[in-house]
């Protein structure tokens, strides 16, 4: 995964170098993501959450284009073990921060262009920063439980016009969330995601 994030950024100085056009996207989306199975005794359901950040499309029929943004994933999580106490119920929101580098084709116009339609994929690095739980559980996972980075893939479409874009993905989980599988199982965290901003060009 670490050649496949080199390649690309290779791929950008030439891309850069080739192409003037450079457009910065500052934006603002929600996403809402599920895991592959639930974390040992908890019962996983994923909820709406939301990212702001920005990215720089370097190219015009193709490009590439590398971003940064902080996110929070919510989800509601019930353990399945409290016995006569009954079930434990509690959000649980984990913050990141996502480095995406895709590579994108623009299917109808281009980056210079009143409208366009593209298409894009390319790998993610979500970079884990806190866990928030609204309860205090014992069991419940906490930061040192998940893994510091998890990766992911993503495939997604977007549309311009004039200066505002919208983008909208899916991710695949491609590295496992928690670092314990006895504890929470191997589970893997794919989603949808959409951000909507301006086009910024340079």
């Amino acid at each position: 995964m670490k050649k496949i994030i080199f390649t690309l950024l290779i791929l950008t100085g030439f891309v850069t170098a080739g192409m003037a056009q450079i457009t910065i996207k500052p934006a603002f989306g929600l996403n809402a993501s599920r895991l592959s199975t639930d974390p040992g005794n908890w019962k996983h359901d994923g909820r709406l959450g939301f990212q702001f950040g920005g990215s720089v499309a370097i190219g015009k029929k193709f490009y590439v284009e590398p971003g940064i943004f902080w996110m929070k994933n919510n989800a509601d999580i019930t353990h399945t073990g409290d016995g006569g106490s009954g079930p434990t119920k509690f959000n649980h929101n984990i913050s990141m921060i996502r480095v995406p580098v895709f590579a994108g084709f623009n299917i109808l116009g281009n980056e210079e262009s009143l409208a366009d339609l593209r298409v894009f994929l390319g790998p993610a690095m979500n970079i884990v920063t806190g866990i928030n739980n609204s309860e205090d559980h014992p069991d419940s996972p906490k930061k040192e439980d998940y893994k510091s980075v998890i990766w992911g893939g993503d495939i997604g479409l977007g549309v311009s016009v004039w200066w505002l874009f919208l983008d909208a993905g899916y991710e695949f989980g491609f590295s496992k969330v928690y670092k314990d599988n006895d504890k929470f199982g191997s589970a893997k965290a794919s989603g949808l995601w959409t951000n909507l901003g301006v086009r910024i060009r340079l």
